[in-house]
Formats: structure tokens, sequence, C-alpha cells
């Protein structure tokens, strides 16, 4: 028994493999599908300002900004030397170290 070199085998399997491929037809498996026509857009697919996804802390920063009178910066707001965040890990706002999951409870912490 005579052995071959591996890079001989492995050629001769992908030139069979191949050969194999061109032998099998391939049907048109989307003859069902129907043809997508852009200049025919529905009402109901076109999102308003208020149907945006927007990320949940996002929009919660910029209410408590709204609220405090200060801007969103860099995902932080600087309010009276204290630094809030919201992080997605928690879903709570967070001023240095305390964590509090309403607007409210942020501004009472920060009136106090």
């Amino acid at each position: 028994m005579k052995l071959k070199r591996f890079n001989t085998y492995v050629k001769e399997n992908i030139d069979m493999d191949m050969d194999m491929e061109e032998d099998v037809e391939m049907k048109d498996n989307f003859q069902d599908v129907p043809e997508f026509d852009n200049n025919k857009i529905e009402e109901d697919d076109v999102e308003t300002e208020e149907e945006t996804h927007e990320y949940k802390g996002n929009i919660l920063m910029k209410e408590l900004a709204e609220k405090l009178g200060v801007k969103v910066i860099n995902n932080s707001i600087e309010y009276k030397g204290q630094k809030i965040n919201f992080f997605s890990e928690t879903e709570a706002f967070h001023v240095g170290r305390k964590k509090f999951d309403t607007m409210e409870e942020v501004i009472d912490f920060l009136k106090n």
C-alpha cells in the first residue's frame, strides 16, 4: 500500500467535492416571495419622532437634565458638584456611590 502525501489527499477530496457540487442543481426557493416596491410605503411604516427607538437611559437622563436645568454631557450630568449617570447594568441612576430607581429620588437627594 502506497501512502499519499497529505496535501495530495486533501486536494483530491476538494476536487471531488467540487465536482459533486456542480452536479447538484439548485432550485429557486424564493419563488413565492413578493418583490419589494420602494415606491409603496404605507403611512404606518413611517416612524414619527415620538416612535424613535432611543435607549431608555438616554431618554431618562435628558428628562432629568431638563428638570434640573442642566445639560447631559458625555452621558453624565454635573449638578452642584455631583456627577449623575444612568447605567444599563443596574437600570438605575447613580449619584456618586448611591443608586436611585427614579428621577424623583435623585431630585430629592440633590435638593437636600
